[in-house]
């Protein structure tokens, strides 16, 4: 068998057969892959460990005609600590969802791997609220992948964005819309909101994590980013939808009104 060494994600995992494990890996080199865990099913197998969802790891693969075999490994980051709380779960699991769904099988996308590390690192130091880590990914992935919204200019006229109010962002027009074409008295998005957005899409991989926003701009910003993604995507995101469930309990919560 011919053997290949990459880096890898485990982003999805399945059972496979009585004892083993079918695992989707993502790759810089090689966009998303199919390996096969052999004995992972039990916690004793040899390569359990590395066929845990989150993990980071370097691996020696074997190619076989459909799967890639792991022969040996090195686990680099276990994120670990991602299972221990709900939110923190949620939240990273919808990025690993996003993750599967906007890369490609055997296309380089070292982009994507980077994006969704700084985001795991983040979550697993308590750097980043996990709802904004999520809506961070969201945003810059799927700019990043070809759908960069217009922030800087009415879509519709061309003026150009001038903090004031009425500017409404349209998902399905792709950006903002000033309020003289939207012609409407409704309030829109706060500056702070545009500016978020924006730096979600254009701050350095590596800092893009690591800011903070007000209760308004975080409220202000869901909808949009949301629907812009699953419009891009075109088809709702399991993830995302037990996420909402979580927020919603959470604000029927008594103190949370």
């Amino acid at each position: 068998m011919a053997q290949i060494k990459v880096r890898g994600i485990v982003i999805e995992q399945s059972p496979m057969g009585e004892k083993d494990k079918r695992l989707l890996v993502l790759t810089p080199e090689m966009g998303k892959i199919t390996v096969l865990a052999k004995g992972a099913k039990s916690q004793a197998g040899r390569f359990a460990a590395p066929a845990q969802m989150f993990c980071y790891s370097s691996f020696v693969l074997d190619k076989g005609r459909t799967f890639y075999y792991i022969k040996e490994y090195e686990i680099l980051e276990s994120f670990y600590s991602l299972r221990a709380d709900i939110d923190v779960l949620t939240y990273a699991s919808v990025m690993l969802e996003l993750a599967r769904d906007f890369s490609i099988d055997g296309e380089e996308n070292e982009g994507l791997v980077r994006l969704l590390l700084y985001g795991l690192y983040a979550l697993e130091k308590k750097e980043t609220d996990p709802y904004l880590a999520a809506q961070t990914f969201m945003l810059r992935l799927v700019s990043d992948s070809g759908f960069r919204p217009e922030l800087d200019h009415c879509l519709r006229c061309g003026r150009p964005y001038d903090q004031a109010d009425g500017w409404h962002f349209r998902e399905e027009e792709g950006g903002l819309v000033c309020p003289v074409c939207m012609g409407t008295d409704l309030r829109g998005l706060r500056p702070g909101t545009v500016a978020a957005m924006k730096y979600m899409i254009e701050a350095p991989v590596q800092k893009v994590y690591k800011f903070t926003i007000t209760d308004e701009i975080r409220r202000q910003i869901k909808q949009p980013i949301r629907s812009y993604t699953v419009m891009n995507l075109g088809r709702p995101l399991k993830s995302l939808a037990f996420a909402e469930t979580v927020e919603n309990l959470e604000l029927k919560t008594p103190g949370n009104d």
